[in-house]
């Protein structure tokens, strides 16, 4: 839905004299996506988006074979999108807007993550089994992945959180899975939800 003061400039475009109908007057955004204003008093995207992508935020989307990765409500507040693979993988996308110009680290962020994980399967962090450690990339930048497991309720998850530490924000996209260890389909489907993240600028 377009926004009272998109819809107030798109009025006014009218207004504005006798200009070609393709001209474009100026862009703005709208619901996180550039849109062009044309001299007509009507807009388009200033680009599409293809069939097969999923608007994550503002400049983030995840672009997968349709029906691979299923977009859910997310959890909570801390969580920008979450998505389904199937009733056993999930990944999700954690966005903070502190990065290495507030002296985020990695470390700092996997200690944070093996934290939380011990609290919720009721053990201390040193009891949380770091599976594997290593440089990856996201969004062709410098990143790192870390794979750790834990049970909760029950139920033996493990996760692959890859993490990018920007100036000013740090990403971290993580997938889990049921599975009491690190399975060759998980590392895969994990390469696939990385690789399917793009990022516009």
């Amino acid at each position: 839905m377009l926004s009272r003061w998109a819809m107030g400039l798109l009025c006014c475009v009218g207004l504005m004299g006798p200009a070609q109908a393709s001209e474009i007057l100026g862009t703005t955004l709208l619901e996180g996506r550039k849109v062009e204003i044309l001299a007509d008093g009507t807009w388009v995207y200033a680009e599409a988006l293809p069939d097969d992508c999923q608007t994550v935020t503002s400049n983030i989307m995840l672009c997968a074979e349709k029906g691979r990765w299923t977009s859910l409500p997310a959890a909570n507040a801390d969580i920008a999108a979450q998505f389904r693979f199937d009733d056993s993988t999930y990944g999700l996308l954690i966005l903070e807007e502190l990065g290495h110009g507030q002296g985020v680290t990695f470390e700092a962020i996997s200690v944070s993550v093996l934290e939380i994980a011990a609290f919720a399967a009721g053990v201390r962090r040193e009891d949380i089994p770091v599976i594997d450690v290593q440089d990856t990339a996201l969004f062709g930048e410098d990143a790192q992945t870390i794979t750790y497991a834990a049970v909760i309720d029950g139920l033996p998850i493990t996760y692959r959180n890859t993490i990018l530490i920007a100036e000013e924000v740090t990403i971290q996209a993580v997938t889990y899975a049921v599975s009491r260890d690190l399975t060759q389909v998980h590392t895969e489907l994990h390469d696939e939800f990385l690789q399917g993240l793009l990022r516009r600028e």
